[in-house]
């Protein structure tokens, strides 16, 4: 049985407690590390995944690519749809703020990151070995390959490493890029638009020089972990409000697990000694 008292602190911040939670722990699940918890009502803290910086020089030149392509495409549909539904509201700002939203797996404009899977790719050698059976071996000379999924993921540490590639192009070209998108400097040239910034030796930036292999004994990132359509409507949702929330000041709201809150709650119960009291009542109404 859940107390009034908790449901009442929990119900603010436990939109979807029967879905899991997009946050993602050090134990790289894709869930809150139990560690992590909050004091105040013993449910674990929703963080993020965590980039890994050492893996970023792999993939920078192709998430360039595909960060100006995303960038592109959706500032063409937004100009396109306000033309139609609200003619003159176009601006410099409406393409500002897609560039803001891009880099986040959370967002519908940065959805694109999260049906992305990082994928080792090594030359292989084959020999014969004992008994005349074959050998794989991996040589030098590997890459970190994004190969598209055909669903959205859990946000790990591979998916947050492209979005911190991602902001990397942003931070640098932005500024330069959002002006002549406004005004469609770039119509039916994307190409050129990815050549400028990406490079190599582009206008605006230069993330496609040279691009290091990957060494043999390189540690294999997180499996692709697909979520359900009724998972990634709550992410996107609750980044929303959440991003509403810090504009006006106030606290972001998370999701929890069911058997989180349920835990919570038996602790919380036992605490205070609610479990004995709701007990000691069930036998007098009997």
């Amino acid at each position: 049985m859940i107390h009034w008292r908790l449901l009442l602190s929990v119900l603010p911040f436990a939109l979807a407690p029967s879905l899991r939670t997009f946050a993602q722990g050090d134990e790289g699940d894709g869930y809150p590390d139990m560690g992590q918890m909050d004091p105040n009502l013993g449910l674990p803290k929703n963080i993020r995944a965590t980039a890994v910086q050492s893996d970023v020089k792999y993939i920078q030149c192709e998430v360039c690519r595909r960060a100006v392509t995303a960038l592109y495409r959706q500032s063409s549909a937004l100009r396109v749809k306000l033309a139609a539904t609200a003619p003159g509201k176009f601006s410099e700002e409406s393409v500002q703020q897609v560039a803001d939203k891009v880099c986040d797996s959370h967002t519908e404009e940065g959805d694109w990151i999260a049906k992305i899977d990082l994928v080792e790719k090594y030359p292989i050698t084959t020999k014969k070995g004992k008994g005349g059976k074959k050998k794989n071996t991996k040589r030098k000379g590997g890459r970190l390959v994004l190969n598209d999924m055909n669903a959205f993921g859990k946000c790990k540490s591979e998916c947050a490493t492209i979005e911190e590639a991602c902001r990397r192009v942003m931070d640098e070209v932005e500024a330069d890029i959002t002006g002549p998108l406004y005004m469609d400097k770039y119509a039916k040239k994307l190409s050129d638009l990815r050549d400028e910034v990406c490079g190599p030796d582009g206008e605006f930036g230069d993330f496609c020089g040279t691009t290091p292999t990957l060494p043999s004994n390189r540690k294999k990132g997180p499996p692709f972990e697909a979520q359900t359509e009724e998972e990634r409507n709550m992410v996107v949702t609750l980044n929303n409000m959440n991003s509403v929330n810090r504009e006006n000041g106030m606290p972001s709201m998370s999701m929890y697990r069911r058997e989180d809150i349920e835990k919570a709650t038996s602790q919380f119960d036992e605490e205070y000694g609610l479990a004995e009291e709701e007990g000691t009542d069930e036998k007098e109404e009997l």
